[in-house]
């Protein structure tokens, strides 16, 4: 749960991709719509937050009764929404008014609906697109999951055998029988990942299967061991 500072911290700050505000008397759809918008959006570690009892133009209007909303939030949240979503509502008191938050973490369950699929985009929930529902599908697989959170991220990835070296592919170094080179990650599934040459720009598909993950020791980035007897 983020500390109530923080929570007052983001309620005056402008409304962006994690943070949204309703009035007090926002319907269910739409606070089940954000709730899964965020819950589909999050990334590990990052949290969104939904203030309830505050106009579009930013006033605070409060909640009549902050226990009953918080009731209905988890409701909404666990019967509305599917798979439920985790959330934390609670009450907050900002210039002596109370108003309702509700923080809502990165979920392994993801996607998640409430009719459509929703993602955020900017300030607003978006239905997500064909290729973005496909994706989250596949970030159930934490292995997937994992190398989407550093997609166009430059990682070194070890190849086991030049056999094994993409055509095009150049290695910088040998390491311990270890064939190093640099990629971009450009895509990933529950079957391939799609690695781009740092040097030479060409692309190539590999089984996710002859991918093991690893970090390097001295700066704790991302690094990748491929071989097709893994």
């Amino acid at each position: 749960m983020l500390p109530e500072t923080e929570l007052i911290r983001l309620l005056k700050s402008p409304e962006s991709h994690w943070v949204e505000r309703k009035p007090s008397g926002v319907n269910d759809d739409k606070i089940c719509n954000t709730l899964v918008a965020f819950a589909n959006s999050v990334s590990e570690g990052q949290h969104a937050v939904l203030f309830i009892g505050v106009s579009d133009d930013g006033k605070l209007q409060g909640v009549e009764n902050a226990d009953q909303k918080q009731k209905d939030v988890t409701r909404i949240s666990e019967h509305r929404c599917y798979p439920p979503v985790k959330c934390e509502p609670t009450a907050i008191r900002v210039d002596d008014v109370e108003l309702v938050a509700v923080v809502v973490g990165a979920s392994s369950n993801r996607p998640h609906f409430s009719g459509h699929a929703y993602v955020r985009k900017g300030s607003e929930s978006k239905k997500a697109s064909p290729e973005l529902f496909e994706e989250m599908i596949a970030t159930r697989n934490d292995k997937v999951r994992l190398l989407l959170a550093e997609r166009k991220q430059l990682i070194n990835v070890a190849w086991k055998s030049s056999d094994e070296l993409p055509k095009g592919f150049k290695a910088n170094i040998t390491l311990t029988n270890w064939l190093v080179q640099q990629s971009v990650i450009v895509g990933c599934d529950a079957v391939t990942l799609e690695l781009e040459d740092a040097s030479t720009g060409k692309r190539a598909h590999i089984p996710l299967a002859w991918v093991t993950l690893g970090r390097t020791p001295e700066h704790s980035k991302r690094k990748l061991y491929v071989t097709s007897k893994s």
